[in-house]
């Protein structure tokens, strides 16, 4: 048996048993350093219904990317009281950058070579005053992708973040921003 792995740029949520969300038009798709005829034929697949395909060798390692910077995105939300709040703020989205910033070393402690997202990473490497500005205009001029973002819950950002917290613990990596933000993790839970 052969997988092929594939992660749509995707996301949405249920409310009041309404669906709402976005899907846009590339699919990442995992890729061995000789293509299978499986990968092909998924890669073709996918084509011929009308998505643009990004391959990655290196798709473990992508996705671990993704989730840093997921995470400190939704961290910095809960910060923020809301992603909207988040997205709407230079302030906000410089803040959550330097968290994402502390998340690649966790990654990286993972056994993710960073080399290759080089040029995924670049937004998150600039002065973090400025990225913040560009992210809100990315974001303020791509509704399906804000869409995406906003998806979710609260309940699941928090998991993101306690699992990456767990994470650079057990590796033992300081990740002060993020820490910060631990009391946030327990507001709005249940009492037990």
């Amino acid at each position: 048996l052969r997988l092929v792995w594939a992660f749509p740029s995707a996301g949405g949520t249920v409310e009041d048993d309404l669906l709402s969300g976005a899907l846009l038009a590339n699919v990442h798709l995992g890729v061995g350093t000789e293509h299978s005829q499986e990968e092909e034929e998924v890669k073709s697949l996918l084509q011929q219904s009308g998505f643009q395909v990004v391959e990655h060798p290196h798709f473990r390692d992508w996705l671990w990317l993704q989730f840093a910077v997921g995470t400190g995105m939704a961290a910095q939300a809960l910060d923020a009281g809301s992603v909207v709040r988040l997205m709407n703020s230079p302030v906000q989205l410089k803040k959550a950058i330097l968290i994402i910033r502390e998340l690649f070393s966790v990654i990286a402690a993972r056994g993710v070579d960073l080399a290759p997202f080089r040029e995924e990473m670049a937004p998150f490497r600039t002065p973090a005053w400025l990225g913040g500005l560009i992210l809100q205009t990315t974001l303020g001029s791509q509704a399906a992708v804000r869409v995406i973002w906003e998806s979710g819950e609260d309940a699941e950002r928090r998991e993101m973040v306690e699992d990456l917290l767990a994470e650079a613990r057990r590796l033992k990596i300081a990740v002060p921003r993020l820490e910060a933000l631990e009391p946030l993790l327990s507001e709005g839970e249940p009492d037990a």
